[in-house]
């Protein structure tokens, strides 16, 4: 996998652009927070190109509603990319608080791509609060709303606690990672095979 397959990607799948444009934002954050965690550490310890790969290919069915993630994770397995499929199977909104184990993200690679998702809405990186606030207007609406509610507000204490994780890991408080902390890695996209 590279960034030329996922081009390719992007067009067998006539992927929109506003989609492209949240995947290459998520992309950016993923990268900076393993890059950080990577030099902090003083060796590697998080697949930088992994995290990338699998936060420029999680939305990839966005499209197509509820369970894209199953889809997209479906067609990197048929392409024999089983870790970006788990990585991007693990990005679901309440995976965070399921009840099998092997669902939630447990690898620093799972949790930094669910967590930049989460930190990005549209193109634009937000406040955790600010994407569950918006989020929730679609989620907790319907017939379910009372037992989505609940679930979302489960799902943000467990978000919160994430959050704390790897900015810990990281060493800055979750207000400093913003456009202008991650525009060297959104610009690596821009002028590559994505664009």
């Amino acid at each position: 996998m590279n960034l030329t397959d996922i081009k390719d990607i992007y067009e067998k799948y006539n992927v929109p652009s506003n989609i492209v444009a949240h995947m290459r934002m998520v992309a950016a954050v993923a990268l900076f927070l393993a890059e950080t965690i990577n030099q902090k550490a003083g060796q590697p310890v998080v697949g930088e190109k992994t995290v990338t790969y699998a936060a420029l290919l999680h939305d990839l069915m966005r499209v197509s509603g509820r369970g894209h993630e199953d889809l997209a994770a479906a067609i990197l397995i048929e392409r024999g990319e089983k870790e970006l499929a788990t990585i991007i199977s693990k990005t679901r909104f309440i995976c965070i608080i399921s009840a099998r184990e092997n669902e939630r993200p447990q690898t620093l690679e799972e949790k930094i791509v669910y967590y930049a998702d989460k930190r990005v809405m549209n193109d634009q990186i937000v406040s955790i609060e600010k994407r569950l606030e918006e989020g929730g207007k679609n989620y907790n609406r319907g017939a379910d709303a009372e037992k989505n509610r609940n679930l979302s507000e489960k799902a943000a204490i467990a978000i919160a606690k994430l959050q704390k994780e790897l900015c810990d890991l990281v060493g800055f408080h979750p207000d400093d990672i913003n456009e202008r902390t991650v525009a060297q890695f959104y610009d690596r996209f821009q002028d590559g095979p994505l664009q």
